[in-house]
């Protein structure tokens, strides 16, 4: 149940001065929480490895999974109602569970980010390869576009926030745009299977049996709806975060989720 305490009232009960300014909008935390999970970047780093251990047949679990983290993301709401301060995972657990586990839970969300924000401008890199006059050292040039793509970004981030709230609503439309546009034109005029076909094929991948193959699939497919967290990071940062934050992470979740499930029946 959502609190009717003032933010301020919660951060003082949680033992923090509010020291950030409050200048985004619900729409602002949405649009983060949307890029963040990133439909595009989610759905095609996923659909190869799932159709190579599956066969096909997988539709179901991406759409099982995005049900299961949206009860997920019902935790995150509730925490983020409760204590809307900067920092999420790591600031929850800390208040809930000690210094200690706030440091364990701060350690690895740092690395899970780290490690999706390096691979994401790593697959960057490949579009600006073919740029590249080094077809020997494909592997060092990657490298080096993604080092760029992430030093840009991080310029971006450090000149001014409302430059980064007009490059991540920009960068959002172009994504929603983008994918329904891709998906519009497979369906009305590449089309050459039955919607059967989003159920085919299960189980003639590498996994040894139709349940191994479909758990695979699940478990493959939570990597596509990540991200929503963003939302309650930047808590201290947004408008009434305690109404506002929670239906950034549902509204995000929900969004990324139709587009993901749309594009994945359309590229099958």
């Amino acid at each position: 149940m959502v609190s009717h305490e003032s933010p301020e009232t919660a951060l003082s009960a949680t033992g923090t001065s509010e020291a950030l300014r409050r200048s985004l909008t619900l729409w602002n935390s949405l649009t983060i929480g949307f890029a963040t999970v990133s439909p595009v970047a989610g759905l095609y780093a996923i659909i190869g490895v799932q159709t190579v251990v599956t066969g096909g047949g997988w539709f179901a679990a991406l759409a099982l999974c995005l049900v299961m983290q949206l009860l997920v993301a019902t935790v995150y709401a509730e925490l983020s109602s409760q204590i809307p301060i900067a920092g999420g995972a790591y600031k929850w657990a800390r208040q809930l569970g000690g210094a200690t586990t706030g440091t364990y839970a701060g350690a690895i969300y740092i690395s899970s980010t780290i490690a999706m924000v390096t691979t994401t401008a790593y697959t960057g890199g490949v579009g600006w390869r073919f740029f590249s006059d080094q077809e020997v050292e494909r592997g060092s040039t990657l490298v080096i576009w993604g080092a760029v793509f992430m030093l840009v970004c991080t310029v971006l981030n450090l000149i001014h926030v409302s430059v980064f709230k007009f490059l991540i609503s920009l960068g959002v439309y172009a994504e929603i745009v983008g994918s329904f546009g891709v998906a519009l034109l497979l369906f009305l005029f590449f089309r050459q299977h039955d919607f059967s076909e989003l159920s085919a094929h299960l189980g003639t991948g590498t996994a040894p049996s139709q349940t191994a193959a479909f758990l695979a699939a699940l478990a493959i497919s939570g990597w596509a709806f990540i991200g929503f967290d963003a939302c309650s990071t930047i808590a201290e940062e947004t408008h009434e975060p305690k109404r506002m934050v929670p239906r950034a992470i549902f509204f995000s979740l929900c969004m990324v989720g139709s587009v993901v499930l749309f594009n994945s029946a359309a590229l099958t």
